[in-house]
């Protein structure tokens, strides 16, 4: 057998998940249909995950293990997520109430930025759910792809946690039973109206009249957590609402996680494919405009102002965990025929949102990826974090330098330390149930 030079690989490893990462945030924008896995077929194929496969085993070569069988699978698909992406910018849809060819993202955009007119609104949505099929198409054929690609493999992955796919399915049910129970319905009219809950534009106190990197900066600015990182924040949303600064500062925490890397430890140990340490820190960071300290500490509002605008915050954060969890069921009505796929995305829309997608949507809206399930659960994880940091830290724990150092310290241990599991999922789940009681209360 030849030496392999498992640094070597470590580095390598490293090198296209970097470039994977970049160009998944790329198919946002205009996808230009290059391999980020061009000269990385080292790291990326059969061959190498067998050689790996043969090897005995240690720390090392399992880490390596897992992580060239992900990227082999991301990479024979990847053609599958360029097609998705060219499907969301084609401007192939002519418009029957709107002049011009527009594609099923520029609908998309209009639709949510329309903010005085219901009835504009629901024809900007329903001239999206006539440019959508190929988005459904092209959703459809990437799951048989990726389960293909996944049995040809030959050998299982290793999983981002012990919770089994029928968990998940439960764990999702539950979220969006915990939130209608909570909450209420998610609107009162077509599901487009949802989508605008969800932005929460009436919070509207304190923010800068627009997002730009700066003012993520300047609410951590002169503390530890970001001390001699150099991050890499994906490309921000449009100012819309209260949640796209949540969103905002969602990506902000997983550039933290992404850059604070430890020292002398090897990538492939320090992060895991899936590693459920960035979701949980983009839902750590994301949920900060709902605690009312923030309101005060970094948007310089009273206390009661503060108090009810992190309320208006939840209640839109938590319609926007329900799409997070449809996602889930319907990535799971993709392995299905198609005809009983587009009746349970109606039913399981209809449950969740008050008002069910059509058919055509299924796989635009919500958007669909391979790792649906995962993200929840790490969701949760992010949750249940921010009630731990309450607890331990107070309320204004993210301007406590104790808090950073302990945020710090998780970053630093290797993956296998974080693996997602029936206790940590149990206890995300009580920690939204007291959330939601904040939501209400």
């Amino acid at each position: 057998m030849i030496a392999i030079d498992l640094m070597k690989v470590d580095r390598q490893v490293r090198e296209a998940e970097g470039r994977r990462t970049k160009a998944e945030r790329g198919l946002s924008r205009a996808p230009d249909g290059r391999d980020p896995f061009f000269r990385l077929r080292d790291v990326s194929s059969k061959t190498s995950f067998e050689e790996l496969c043969d090897l005995p085993d240690d720390p090392v070569v399992e880490a390596l293990r897992g992580w060239v069988g992900w990227l082999t699978i991301e990479r024979v698909t990847w053609p599958d997520r360029i097609r998705s992406a060219e499907a969301l910018h084609a401007r192939t849809h002519r418009s029957r109430a709107f002049e011009g060819e527009w594609s099923p993202k520029e609908l998309w955009q209009a639709m949510i930025g329309e903010r005085e007119s219901r009835s504009r609104r629901r024809a900007f949505a329903s001239e999206l759910e006539r440019a959508s099929d190929a988005g459904r198409a092209a959703a459809r054929h990437g799951s048989e792809r990726r389960r293909e690609a996944l049995r040809l493999l030959g050998k299982p992955l290793p999983a981002a946690g012990s919770v089994s796919g029928d968990r998940i399915e439960s764990v999702a049910r539950q979220v969006l039973s915990d939130l209608a129970s909570a909450l209420g319905g998610a609107s009162d009219g077509p599901w487009e109206e949802a989508i605008v809950m969800a932005l929460g534009r009436d919070a509207t106190e304190g923010w800068p009249a627009a997002l730009r990197p700066r003012w993520l900066a300047d609410v951590f600015r002169g503390s530890e957590l970001t001390a001699g990182l150099t991050l890499d924040v994906r490309e921000l949303p449009d100012a819309l609402g209260a949640t796209s600064f949540a969103r905002a500062l969602g990506s902000y925490g997983r550039a933290i996680a992404e850059a604070d890397l430890p020292r002398g430890m090897p990538f492939t140990i320090a992060r895991s494919p899936l590693d459920p340490l960035l979701g949980a820190r983009q839902a750590l960071f994301a949920g900060l405009p709902a605690e009312p300290a923030f309101g005060r500490r970094v948007l310089g509002l009273g206390r009661a102002a503060a108090r009810d605008q992190a309320r208006s915050v939840a209640r839109a954060l938590g319609i926007s965990l329900r799409f997070e969890a449809l996602r889930v069921l319907l990535s799971m009505a993709l392995e299905e025929p198609p005809a009983r796929a587009s009746g349970r995305a109606a039913e399981e829309s209809a449950t969740a949102l008050g008002a069910p997608l059509p058919e055509s949507l299924f796989g635009t809206v919500p958007r669909l990826g391979p790792h649906d399930g995962e993200a929840l659960l790490a969701t949760l994880a992010g949750i249940r974090d921010r009630a731990h940091l309450r607890e331990e830290f107070d309320e204004d724990w993210f301007v406590n330098p104790r808090a950073h150092e302990a945020l710090r310290d998780e970053h630093h241990r290797p993956a296998s330390t974080r693996v997602l599991t029936e206790e940590t999922t149990a206890e995300g789940l009580d920690a939204l149930r007291r959330e939601l009681g904040f939501a209400l209360a």
